[in-house]
């Protein structure tokens, strides 16, 4: 009765300039019992010819259910003769090597939660994807920490924040809150539709952008040096339960933008504020040249921000605010 007319709905989407995507593998809704032999067969292929038919464009494949092959799901699609973007939504339980990715994005981490611990869990479950050499998430393979919770969470810090840690690591950038809402539309423009955060987002210059380094709060007022975390500790990530407790830190990422210059994002993970925070250009990835002068662009204030030499200090950061920099070699 909500949706009598698939192919319709989807062609009215078209028209408006739209794609439209399915959501398969529920895990409110999964098919119950078990197939076998060429019903298993006849059960992938009539899911990508229904797809095709009804006129999406997209599908999610949840990890719930018996049907849980992404490289048969991906030899029908491509069957139809027609594109499918595919996220993976296995919560990070098949995940892609250097020569195989049969699907387009991939969830890293269990869904994502409208807090923010659930938000700052589900970017360090990223990590594992993004190390400084070879990191998996790459174009037609993106690593994704789930759909944003901009406009969902306890304030326009945190929504920002949350913004910028996900255009700065290449996740595709999917909108969560109600958007028929207009209260909410407009207290969220000046963030998802900041023009310089999502340049960074869609930027391809080799690499999705990785953690660089990172400070520990001690105590009020008290944090430690900057330091370069190990990759080792991003294989060996914990459960999101026992990872919240060690959230009380600041990190920096960075994401190269070709000809020398560096997206370089600050969050201040902690529950109190963090002030002379400073780290070495030689210590930020992807700074070809730490001796050089560069040039700082404030993307939250769409501001120019003078020129930084040798290590850059940061301002005063209050519990979960961010800093959002390009720095762009000087001539």
């Amino acid at each position: 009765e909500t949706f009598p007319d698939l192919e319709a709905m989807n062609d009215y989407a078209h028209e408006k300039g739209l794609r439209s995507g399915f959501y398969e593998n529920n895990c409110i809704c999964e098919e119950k019992g078990q197939f076998f032999g060429e019903a298993i067969d006849a059960h992938y292929r009539g899911d990508a010819w229904d797809v095709y038919q009804y006129g999406f464009d997209s599908v999610k494949l949840d990890g719930c259910g018996q049907f849980m092959n992404l490289t048969q799901f991906q030899e029908e699609f491509n069957a139809t003769g027609k594109y499918y973007l595919i996220e993976n939504c296995h919560w990070g339980r098949t995940v892609p090597t250097h020569d195989w990715c049969p699907w387009s994005y991939f969830r890293t981490s269990v869904d994502i939660k409208p807090i923010w611990t659930s938000m700052l869990y589900n970017l360090q479950t990223m990590r594992r994807f993004l190390t400084l050499e070879r990191p998996l998430s790459r174009p037609g393979c993106w690593a994704y920490g789930d759909m944003l919770e901009v406009g969902n969470l306890a304030s326009f810090v945190e929504d920002r924040s949350h913004f910028g840690a996900w255009c700065v690591t290449s996740n595709p950038l999917i909108l969560g809150h109600n958007i028929t809402d207009d209260s909410t539309n407009d207290r969220l423009w000046e963030i998802v539709a900041n023009e310089e955060a999502i340049a960074v987002n869609q930027a391809w210059h080799g690499h999705p952008g990785t953690l660089g380094v990172q400070w520990r709060r001690q105590g009020a007022g008290l944090w430690t040096e900057a330091s370069v975390p190990r990759e080792e500790e991003a294989q060996r990530f914990p459960p999101e339960g026992e990872a919240i407790p060690s959230f009380e830190l600041a990190q920096l990422w960075a994401k190269p933008l070709g000809d020398g210059a560096v997206a370089v994002f600050v969050v201040n993970a902690a529950g109190g504020a963090a002030s002379n925070l400073t780290v070495a250009l030689e210590d930020i990835p992807f700074i070809e040249n730490p001796d050089a002068t560069f040039a700082l662009r404030d993307i939250w204030a769409h501001a120019n921000g003078g020129s930084v030499q040798g290590s850059l200090l940061l301002p005063k950061l209050d519990a979960h605010d961010s800093v959002f920099y390009t720095l762009t070699p000087l001539e």
